[in-house]
């Protein structure tokens, strides 16, 4: 029996129980596996046993990598990065010691990170542990050492993300060639898989038969087999581009069609890897090598039931995607210039107007609005759509039309952006512009072959792109051609809360309303993105988050943690390597330019040594009771804390607060997969508790709520306001206030953003004034108004608040705190 340390580098390479590629199954079964504590730290984080470590090794043996291969994975773990939230006891993407980082500290394990990266990148992570299962059988290992499912899986999920920002998901869009728009010959389509094919569902093959053909490749790189033809559907890019990419091999692929996709080789004739779209007969005959048949990954449905389990992830540069996905009908809209730069120039208007604060925004919800970056409306939206989307800038004219219409009033831009839609409708050819349709069906039934769906989808995509910040270190991730998709349909996205609603379009445009299948709510919502006269949806929070990770993992997020009618607001997700959290976790803000950020990276939610799937709020009622004290804050004491009851404002004696101030809590929630995070402020009168989620939530709808045209304001308040200087809590700090007009009105003026985050936080809930009636507390953040356009703000809600209550008894309006 002998001991082995884990990652220690072997001779030639080889850890003891593998000798010319071959394994020692009695010498594997008397190994002791040792490590240090720090490695066995790396895999209890990852969830895996040191003998799964030990059966990747086992399969690492199958494969021989080429130099070339090796070389680009050293440079893909090399450029893996993680970022902190506050605090930094909770990370996001890679941290220098994560699994992947142990693995590659040898070939052998380099080459199984390989293996499990690759397969994770492409493919649903279920489906790439079944692989690894088939392979191990296919390699004649024996059934006593194979790890279980679980185990394979979480191999899989500690490799997951790594290949993310290189190449090789370009390289699979490559390999894919035309298959997006040919379906596959020598088979039959239920109606339902037609569907799929013309919306890019790229279906997987089964499990066994992509091990059986990368068992092939393996021989081919051991020079075993000189060569190999593989026959299938969309899982031949994935072959090729694992042929290529990583092992090196001269690839030759073929359209159904005969027409070359990819070659790499000099000659034609002296491929190793021969590749054909399309589906052979069954009485193919072999020349020379190898033939593998990648059937259909339906054949395994017992096992993994999701229909999102069958669909291959297939990444597509910037530069080409829009062409890449919508074909024909980009090509379409491209020629029309004129209409697409007036309905995205008409959108950075209306969105120009909202940001603002201009006074004529018609019916559109101001509390609804979140996009207060610079590059979300205006000039920088317009930016944002050209830097998004290279092939926008070649079309001639569009550019010019955009940015003119963007100088336009708010009623014009709402005309163009009408016009242009109805005009694009009447000119599309598909099933559902060509037909009448219900009005309830507009929210289900667009087809994602329309062309107004995709002037749909670049603006949707160019708003998600003006929220999301990646690590400037790293390279950016590339869209998933099934997420791009999604963006150009109602489907998900266009559904309205309320359902549909049935008023006209806009004000004085009969003759339009006549051709239009919209209601001016249901307008709004599709061709604009924006609510039509409601409030902040109450999941803003799935909107901000699953938005940017449907465009780079290719699907809406699912799994335990993942809950988002949950009431505490989910501030970070993970799911398929891919993390997105919001700004408001990294620091304490209150800047609406910033909250409305969420970042993008590679990698995983680590908290405590263990991965998460989310990130949500915490209630103190029901929240953490020992939670992770963080190692910003300046004191000795490490561990746990003990949370204490909470104070209700600032009190006088403090007029600012510093980073000093401030500290990150965390805890593991009850579903074991998700985390609570909450921030905690020190005030000697107590402390403060901010949840970053609810504070984003706050910030975001009361900002853009006051009306200042920057020019002809007046000089002086509407009406007298208390300004306070000192103390945060209006029932404390003012116990005698005035109503002067029925509005009890403070001006708050805040000199730093955490206090005026513990401001909002502390004062966003119900007081009981002196009457003993409950009333509502509303809040208005300045940006850059003037006050004295903040009290025409204020009078305009009180006045409309007492026109509402004026059938009942004395009851008094808002009370209104305006926080400069």
């Amino acid at each position: 029996m002998s001991s082995l340390q884990i990652g220690s580098h072997w001779h030639e390479g080889n850890p003891p129980f593998m000798q010319q590629g071959q394994v020692d199954w009695v010498a594997f079964g008397n190994t002791i596996w040792t490590a240090s504590s720090a490695v066995l730290q790396r895999f209890a984080t990852a969830g895996i046993q040191p003998v799964t470590y030990g059966a990747g090794l086992a399969l690492s043996s199958q494969i021989r990598l080429d130099r070339k291969g090796q070389l680009r994975m050293e440079k893909a773990v090399a450029s893996l990065r993680s970022i902190s939230a506050f605090g930094k006891f909770l990370w996001f993407g890679f941290g220098y010691q994560d699994f992947a980082h142990a693995l590659a500290e040898t070939v052998p394990g380099l080459k199984c990170l390989a293996l499990c990266a690759c397969l994770a990148e492409a493919h649903p992570e279920d489906l790439a542990a079944w692989i690894l299962s088939e392979l191990w059988h296919i390699s004649g290992f024996p059934e006593d050492y194979e790890p279980s499912h679980s185990q394979f899986l979480a191999l899989v999920k500690a490799s997951a993300g790594i290949l993310s920002s290189t190449d090789f998901g370009r390289m699979l869009d490559t390999m894919l060639g035309n298959q997006l728009w040919e379906k596959p010959l020598g088979r039959d389509y239920s109606a339902q898989q037609v569907d799929e094919l013309e919306e890019g569902v790229l279906e997987a093959s089964n499990a066994k038969d992509i091990a059986d053909t990368l068992h092939g490749l393996f021989k081919i790189s051991r020079g075993e087999v000189d060569h190999v033809i593989v026959n299938g559907g969309s899982e031949c890019a994935f072959i090729a581009a694992i042929a290529h990419w990583l092992l090196n091999l001269r690839v030759r692929v073929l359209n159904s069609s005969g027409h070359l996709v990819f070659e790499n080789s000099m000659h034609g004739g002296d491929a190793q890897v021969s590749i054909r779209y399309g589906q052979a007969s069954k009485d193919a005959v072999e020349i020379v090598g190898t033939t593998y048949l990648l059937g259909n990954c339906r054949d395994i449905i017992g096992r993994i039931p999701a229909k999102e389990n069958f669909h291959l992830v297939v990444r597509t540069p910037w530069e080409s995607c829009l062409s890449r996905v919508f074909g024909s009908r980009f090509t379409k809209l491209s020629e029309l210039p004129h209409l697409l730069g007036d309905y995205l120039g008409g959108v950075a208007r209306v969105y120009t107007a909202l940001a603002t604060g201009e006074k004529n925004v018609a019916s559109l919800s101001r509390i609804a609005f979140i996009d207060f970056s610079e590059s979300s409306y205006g000039y920088g939206f317009v930016d944002t759509v050209f830097s998004t989307f290279p092939e926008l800038k070649v079309i001639d004219g569009l550019r010019e039309r955009v940015s003119h219409t963007a100088e336009s009033s708010f009623d014009n831009a709402i005309g163009f952006v009408e016009a242009s839609v109805i005009a694009l409708e009447s000119l599309c050819s598909c099933e559902y512009c060509s037909k009448e349709h219900h009005e309830s069906e507009i929210y289900n039934e667009t087809s994602r072959a329309c062309v107004v769906g995709v002037a749909y989808a670049i603006r949707r995509i160019a708003m998600v792109m003006s929220r999301v910040v990646q690590d400037p270190e790293s390279p950016g991730l590339l869209p998933a051609l099934s997420g791009l998709y999604d963006f150009s349909g109602c489907g998900k996205q266009g559904q309205l809360p309320n359902g549909p609603l049935s008023e006209p379009l806009t004000q004085g445009r009969e003759s339009l309303n006549k051709k239009s299948k919209w209601s001016r709510a249901s307008f709004y919502w599709n061709a604009l993105g924006l609510h039509h006269d409601q409030p902040i949806d109450t999941s803003f929070d799935y909107h901000l988050l699953v938005s940017p990770a449907l465009l780079f993992q290719g699907s809406i997020p699912t799994g335990e943690g993942m809950r988002f009618t949950d009431p505490n607001t989910c501030t970070a997700l993970s799911a398929k390597a891919i993390c997105c959290f919001m700004e408001a976790l990294t620091a304490l803000g209150c800047r609406a330019e910033m909250v409305c950020k969420v970042r993008i990276i590679s990698g995983h939610i680590e908290y405590k040594t263990r991965y998460y799937d989310s990130v949500y709020d915490g209630q103190l009622n029901y929240g953490p009771t020992e939670p992770h004290k963080s190692e910003n804050v300046h004191d000795s004491e490490k561990g746990s804390v003990t949370l204490q009851q909470p104070s209700d404002g600032i009190p006088a004696t403090h007029s600012a607060l510093t980073v000093n101030h401030v500290q990150a809590l965390a805890s593991d929630r009850k579903s074991g997969s998700s985390i609570v995070f909450v921030f905690r402020v020190s005030l000697p009168n107590g402390p403060i508790y901010i949840s970053p989620g609810r504070l984003t939530q706050l910030i975001l709808r009361n900002s853009g709520l006051i009306i200042c045209p920057t020019n002809g304001c007046k000089s002086h308040l509407s009406f007298p306001c208390t300004f306070v200087e000192r103390g945060w809590n209006v029932r404390k700090s003012n116990p005698g206030l005035s109503y002067s007009s029925g509005i009890a009105c403070c001006i708050w003026m805040c000199k730093d953003e955490i206090t005026r985050c513990v401001a909002v936080a502390s004062n966003s809930k119900s007081h009981i004034l002196a009457n003993n009636i409950t009333n509502r507390q509303f809040i208005y953040l300045r940006r850059h108004e003037f006050l004295s356009c903040s009290t025409q703000a204020v009078l305009r809600n009180g006045g409309k608040f007492m026109a509402k209550d004026s059938s009942k008894e004395s009851k008094l309006p808002d009370i209104i705190v305006n926080i400069s």
